[in-house]
């Protein structure tokens, strides 16, 4: 059977959460500064995301997928739970981006983009794609059947940017 990812459903990941499809989706997201893990598990084929906006929770109270150290640890033990291997892990990191003039936004890109490759680091998961930092923002499209992924930078974010491809599929 040839694999078509028009045939799959998509969802809109927004910031703060986490996505693991029992079937294969079409996930989009659209970051700035914030920092996106997709993990693929080779053997299964099967994949997932998340789109985290600050670096570290600040305490334990607020801890939330919010922060990478908490939505990519949470992505990366949803998928040991549900019995993938390391060994057959990748991982795709997308964002930290910002722009020149605004340095508190350069500083949570830079630490969200470090705080996930800590992670993955740690966790032994090999880094496929590291598609981050710069100045432009990025519309994402995973593919969590295949495992393949799609980048476009932007000059600038717009409303309408969050998803790109409604309409398409109509």
């Amino acid at each position: 059977m040839v694999h078509n990812p028009e045939m799959l459903p998509g969802y809109l990941l927004q910031p703060g959460f986490l996505f693991i499809p029992d079937e294969g989706t079409v996930i989009s997201t659209v970051l700035g500064s914030c920092v996106a893990v997709a993990l693929f598990d080779r053997k299964n084929q099967k994949g997932g995301m998340n789109h985290f906006l600050y670096p570290q929770a600040p305490d334990p109270s607020r801890a939330t997928t919010l922060y990478g150290n908490v939505s990519t640890a949470a992505l990366i033990h949803c998928f040991i739970k549900s019995h993938s291997q390391k060994v057959d892990l990748e991982a795709m990191i997308f964002g930290g981006a910002s722009p020149p003039s605004i340095p508190e936004a350069q500083a949570i890109a830079k630490n969200n983009i470090s705080t996930a490759l800590a992670l993955l680091q740690k966790a032994e998961i090999p880094i496929s794609v590291n598609d981050t930092g710069g100045t432009k923002g990025r519309k994402i499209i995973f593919d969590t059947l295949s495992g393949e992924s799609v980048v476009y930078r932007v000059e600038r974010l717009r409303s309408g940017d969050w998803y790109p491809y409604k309409g398409m599929r109509e």
